[in-house]
């Protein structure tokens, strides 16, 4: 019993070798305090996670931390690629390649939808610095993205586009009206020869098509009866009505081709793409709204609400 008391005593003290007066190694008790050995923690910054984020549910510290490095690496490398093709979107602008820069324009919007000096610079591309509008179309989704997302430095920034949209909006006014009054003359002068022959084919389809359905009605009952009488008298009857009828039925599907002839006309008639004379008004007034949107973008003072809600 005593030896398992000195063993129990014993079991958590340390023991050293140590060399008495004779020479010889002897084990003595370590009575020297513990020193507790300090390790080196290593701190990862954890990112704040989306709720419906299940990847990083199953990722480490060290994976989140990696993933959002890679993270702000690709948004800077994004940035940089903007300002480097504003730069040359520029550069493009003053050696007059316009093509070129509205390709330029296109791949900074790719990466930034809401960046509205790219949209002022494709606006000046687009027209050859506002000496040719043949590209309103495209000229009319520029100017709206501005006005959508320009901010009042970006107004003051390109103030020269102002001045130059004023300076031809009038003109383009003038234009739109002329080619819009003498459109729409051209229509009432068509419309009234093209009312006049539809109405012309509806009477042609009202004459065919009445008879035709009386005769067919005859055909019909006489069919029923027509051996009613010995002599034969009620088959011919049939015959004749149901020749008569099939007489008139092809004259109905000519005028039903005639009539729906005519009344195509007049439909297209009312559709500007339908004449050359409505062409160009429709382009005139695209040009024209090209350049009314543009100068109503610089109206307001600041636009950066809006240009926060396209981010």
């Amino acid at each position: 019993m005593a030896e398992e008391r000195l063993i129990d005593d014993d079991k958590d003290r340390k023991y050293k070798t140590r060399i008495n007066e004779d020479g010889e190694e002897v084990l003595v008790i370590d009575t020297s305090p513990e020193i507790e050995e300090e390790v080196e923690s290593i701190e990862f910054e954890v990112p704040e996670l989306c709720e419906d984020d299940e990847e990083a549910a199953v990722m480490t510290p060290e994976q989140l931390a990696a993933r959002e490095r890679a993270k702000q690496e690709a948004e800077q490398q994004r940035i940089d690629e903007i300002s480097q093709n504003t730069v040359f979107a520029k550069q493009l602008i003053s050696e007059q390649k316009f093509d070129d820069c509205v390709f330029v324009c296109d791949n900074i919007l790719q990466l930034d939808r809401a960046n509205a000096e790219a949209y002022a610079l494709k606006t000046v591309a687009l027209t050859a610095d506002f000496s040719n509008l043949n590209r309103a179309e495209e000229g009319l989704e520029a100017a709206e993205g501005f006005k959508t997302f320009a901010s009042a430095q970006d107004k003051a920034e390109y103030a020269d586009i102002l001045e130059k949209a004023v300076k031809i909006l009038p003109e383009l006014q003038s234009q739109t009206a002329e080619l819009n009054e003498k459109n729409n003359s051209a229509k009432a002068l068509r419309r009234r020869a093209f009312v006049k022959k539809r109405d012309k084919s509806a009477i042609f389809l009202a004459a065919s098509g009445i008879p035709m359905l009386v005769f067919a009605v005859l055909a019909t009952y006489f069919s029923t009866i027509m051996h009613a009488e010995k002599d034969g008298s009620n088959m011919v009857l049939f015959f004749v009505f149901l020749g008569v009828a099939a007489a008139f039925f092809v004259a109905t599907i000519i005028a039903l081709r005639a009539f729906w002839s005519s009344a195509k006309l007049v439909s297209r008639n009312e559709k500007n793409s339908s004449s050359k004379l409505g062409r160009e008004y429709e382009a005139k007034n695209t040009q024209l709204k090209f350049i009314s949107t543009l100068v109503s973008a610089f109206d307001n003072a600041d636009n950066s609400e809006c240009a926060q809600l396209g981010d």
